[in-house]
């Protein structure tokens, strides 16, 4: 015959047992299932090795070089164009207009491409205070481009925009607003 003293004694032995076994169960379940991994494409712009976004000042026909970080953790690989895209502080962000490719390529997963550029200013026009950046090289290789200006030629900026190829749609898009960008005043003197 049971007592009221031993039924209470097995139930706090039952409620401390299914205790145990479910913070044993979660340890179990935490230390031995998969890791997620975050899915990430990143693009980084490195001057002499260090990340940056800023030049002081560029001036006419100086050759500036910097090298693009591509890095793919995405889990697979991936297809994509890099463009550059000159512009201000109206410019909208990303492009695939109007632009100077870069990079067309495929990245492993897990590669970390590094891209070096070398980029010139090579004509500007000047009236009044506008200056307008009519040329630019890239690599040695000379481009046109939009009609870009800033009041004395300050706050330019080189945008990077990587676009990923889709093959549900058959063409590249910028899904993940994949941009980066580097600002810079040009010294016109």
């Amino acid at each position: 015959m049971r007592t009221q003293g031993s039924e209470g004694a097995e139930h706090v032995i039952f409620t401390l047992s299914l205790t145990f076994v479910l913070i044993l169960g979660t340890l179990f379940y935490t230390y031995f299932s998969p890791r997620q991994k975050s899915k990430f494409v990143e693009i980084s712009i490195l001057d002499d090795g260090n990340a940056s976004n800023v030049f002081k000042g560029i001036g006419i026909g100086d050759a500036f070089n910097l090298t693009l970080l591509i890095n793919n953790k995405f889990g697979r690989e991936i297809k994509t164009i890099i463009e550059l895209k000159l512009g201000n502080e109206t410019t909208e962000t990303p492009l695939l207009r109007n632009s100077i490719r870069v990079f067309e390529g495929v990245i492993q997963n897990e590669e970390q491409r590094e891209i070096p550029l070398t980029l010139r200013i090579e004509e500007v026009v000047v009236e009044d205070r506008y200056v307008s950046i009519s040329e630019i090289s890239v690599n040695g290789e000379s481009h046109g481009t939009e009609d870009v200006s800033s009041i004395d030629g300050t706050n330019f900026r080189f945008i990077f925009s990587l676009f990923e190829y889709n093959g549900d749609i058959g063409s590249f898009g910028n899904t993940n607003q994949l941009w980066n960008q580097i600002w810079f005043n040009l010294t016109t003197t």
